[in-house]
């Protein structure tokens, strides 16, 4: 019987319990590979174990191929023998009476063949038990008794009748092999092969673990290894298949920079020499200071880290910033400086700073970026310039695009500015610091509450009686850096407000407040009419429902009527004078003439554009006239004439800025102010002459009489509305020109 140091050589097995019954007995075969397995020799091994007790009726028996492919290299057959108690290791107890038998029996037989390297093995074993029955004299004897018979082939044999005298009578024996089963044991004999590292390079003076896949690392007996080509290298196995490993390496200080070789072997050989590459650390930025740089400014940096060696390549990457070369660079790798400028116009965004590791005197390879970058990457941030806004209240056009004389206004919130209504706002925004442009500019005013001014039709500058009066267009509020308009709401609250975006991202936005001053309480007062039309008549009349005139009394009247305007807040009217204007529009006019027997109505056209600015303002007035026949009434087949006319009376208030500035016709810049609408009224008048055909006192035959003259004044409405004309008329519109409407 073998031993159990046989067994425990065993380096990979293949086992099974082929048979179990209680009382009876429990059998396990095994199948595998002796440890003295090597690159040129195979040592199999097959085995058959039975429990102890058992072994008193059973003997184990077992046959062990091995096979190359298909091909049988060798064959062994084994059997356990007779058991004698006493030949246990303790004794059995029925030699010493205190026994501590073995817990199996078992057999076994090495078979061995060469290696050829690629070539697949196959251990084959084949389990028995063996058993033995005695009968005499033909009685059969139940009783079981392994007398020791060697085991020489499968198969069983027959009763035999071996001759036995226990004393009396004939004992048969019959030999009974009973076949379990079997067990076997694969394995292939090539040697490793690598083909890929991971990572392929590692860093010098550094541990870790890399990892391999290949073909074949770890064979079926589990055999693997690795080692080094040098002694700067240390390679273990921690783990590992036939397909993958992983392995454990490290690398001395001073290793040199460049790959350095290891290989993996099992049982059946070498693999060929792979390159681990090793190299220096990549960078890694731990720090920068300082970590925010304003825009317009140049800085000093230091960064901090590991992996930069002694001679490093610093850059700032970000727009508006430059950097400049590393200087004073650590020699362990951990530090170095540059500087850096940042323009005024850089917008507000981080800066990536970028460290790539340089030796002085040595390529640079990396030990642990596989595939990545050795870089060191850090951001720092650049703080975009974010000036303030300001609005500049200035005068001319020069400071107005400079803008860097004129008053300046507090912001929104600040405090208001304190102007007139009709007072020049003319407005800049601060330019921001020189290399920052401003674009898509923008102002925000209350649209209603301004007006572009009140000027000329025909020049630019205040209304001229002679070309015409109109309210200017506002001014434009996009793209512009300065504005120019006038406040017409008296005493109000406005605020004004630019925005716009900087070239470097940034916005910029300024404001201001005002406090808008004017007269309050305006009120027109007194309004009644003030004479009737001069008419020559029979009777009477009355004109706007004031008195009869006296017949037959030539003398010139004035037609109109007397508006008084009364204010508080005297003091917002900067002058002694009075600033109210007023400016009455001719809206319409109409000549008719009747002739008597043809019974038709004519028209007279207009000299003057209409509407046009009344050149008697505020008041119409009526020529004297007559009956002599220069001026008198046409032939006697014209037997009435008449006139109608309509009136639009505008009136204004002018702060007169400055004090007393009196406007001159053409010069936008002679006064700062403009008048302000403060309300308005229509009124009417006509009137018409009669030709009697009757000798007077005077001895002519050409009266001129009017039974009836009328007029009609509204009333006075606030309003904002500028009074809009071009051209003047120079004289009222009379009962004369009347009648010389027609040749």
């Amino acid at each position: 019987m073998m031993t159990s140091i046989r067994r425990a050589s065993l380096i990979a097995i293949c086992f099974c319990v082929l048979f179990a019954k209680a009382g009876i007995a429990q059998v396990v075969g095994f199948s595998g590979v002796l440890e003295s397995t090597n690159a040129n020799e195979v040592d199999g091994w097959s085995e058959t174990d039975i429990d102890y007790g058992s072994a008193y009726y059973y003997n184990a028996a077992v046959i062990g191929y091995l096979y190359e492919g298909q091909a049988q290299k060798d064959v062994e057959a084994s059997r356990t023998e007779y058991l004698d108690p006493c030949d246990s290791n303790p004794p059995d107890w029925r030699c010493d009476g205190n026994p501590i038998p073995p817990p199996i029996v078992w057999t076994g037989v090495e078979t061995t063949a060469p290696v050829h390297q690629g070539s697949v093995y196959t251990i084959y074993s084949e389990h028995y038990l063996i058993t033995y029955f005695y009968y005499e004299d033909g009685y059969y004897n139940p009783y079981q008794y392994p007398p020791g018979a060697s085991f020489t082939s499968p198969g069983g044999g027959d009763p035999s009748g071996t001759g036995y005298d226990p004393g009396s009578g004939q004992v048969y024996v019959d030999e009974e092999i009973i076949y379990l089963g079997y067990t076997y044991f694969q394995f292939g004999t090539a040697p490793p092969s690598i083909s890929s590292i991971d990572p392929p390079s590692v860093v010098r003076g550094k541990s870790g673990t890399i990892h391999v896949q290949g073909q074949n690392l770890r064979d079926d007996l589990g055999r693997l290894t690795a080692s080094s080509r040098d002694g700067d290298l240390t390679v273990t196995v921690a783990s590992g298949d036939a397909a993958s490993a992983s392995l454990n390496y490290s690398v001395s200080g001073t290793a040199s920079i460049g790959p350095h070789q290891f290989t993996v072997s099992n049982t059946w050989g070498e693999s060929e020499p792979k390159d681990l590459t090793v190299g220096y650390p990549p960078a890694v930025v731990t720090g920068v200071s300082p970590p925010s740089w304003p825009a317009g400014g140049d800085y000093d940096v230091t960064v901090v880290g590991t992996g930069f060696g002694d001679n490093p390549t610093v850059s700032a990457i970000a727009p508006g910033v430059s950097s400049g070369v590393a200087y004073n660079s650590s020699s362990d790798g951990t530090q170095t400086h540059f500087h850096v400028h940042v323009d005024i116009n850089a917008p507000n965004e981080p800066v990536q700073i970028v460290v790539i590791p340089g030796y002085t005197g040595s390529t640079f390879i990396c030990g642990a970026c596989n595939g990545g970058s050795p870089n060191g990457i850090a951001n720092a941030a650049v703080l975009a310039q974010t000036p303030t806004g300001q609005l500049r209240l200035v005068s001319n056009a020069t400071d107005a695009t400079n803008c860097t004389n004129g008053e300046l206004l507090a912001s929104s919130g600040g405090g208001s500015k304190t102007v007139k209504a009709g007072q020049q706002i003319w407005l800049c925004v601060i330019h921001p610091p020189q290399g920052i442009t401003m674009s898509d500019q923008s102002w925000q005013i209350n649209q209603s509450d301004i007006t572009g001014g009140f000027i000329d039709y025909g020049n630019k500058g205040y209304p001229n009686a002679e070309s015409g009066g109109k309210e200017a267009p506002l001014p434009a509020t996009s793209n512009v850096n300065s504005i120019k308009f006038y406040f017409h709401n008296i005493n109000g609250s406005e605020s004004v407000h630019f925005s716009a975006a900087l070239s470097n991202g940034e916005p910029y936005a300024a404001s201001a407040d005002f406090n808008v001053q004017g007269p309050t309480n305006i009120r027109v007062v007194d309004l009644y009419p003030r004479s009737p039309v001069t008419i020559r008549a029979v009777e009477g009349t009355t004109l706007m429902g004031i008195g009869k005139v006296p017949a037959e009394d030539p003398t010139v009247y004035d037609l109109g009527f007397t508006l008084e305007i009364q204010a508080d807040n005297s003091s917002a009217q900067q002058n002694t004078a009075s600033p109210f204007w007023w400016v009455q529009i001719i809206q319409s006019d109409s000549l008719q003439r009747y002739t008597e027997g043809v019974m038709r109505r004519r028209v007279c056209p207009s000299t003057t554009p209409s509407p046009s600015l009344d050149g008697f303002y505020p008041t119409a007035a009526s020529s004297k006239f007559g009956d002599a026949p220069t001026v008198g009434p046409l032939p006697a087949t014209d037997g009435e004439v008449g006139v109608k006319m309509a009136f639009k009376l505008y009136a204004l208030w002018n702060p007169l800025l400055p004090d007393g500035c009196t406007p001159s016709p053409g010069d936008p810049d002679s006064c700062s102010s403009i008048p302000v609408p403060l309300g308005n009224l229509n009124w009417d008048w006509s009137a018409c002459g009669i030709n009697t055909k009757q000798t007077t006192s005077n001895g002519t035959t050409y009266l001129l009489q009017c039974p009836a003259g009328n007029g009609n004044a509204g009333s006075f409405t606030p309003s904002r509305e500028f009074p809009d004309w071009q051209g003047t008329t120079p004289a009222p519109q009379t009962m004369e020109q009347a009648y010389k409407c027609f040749p």
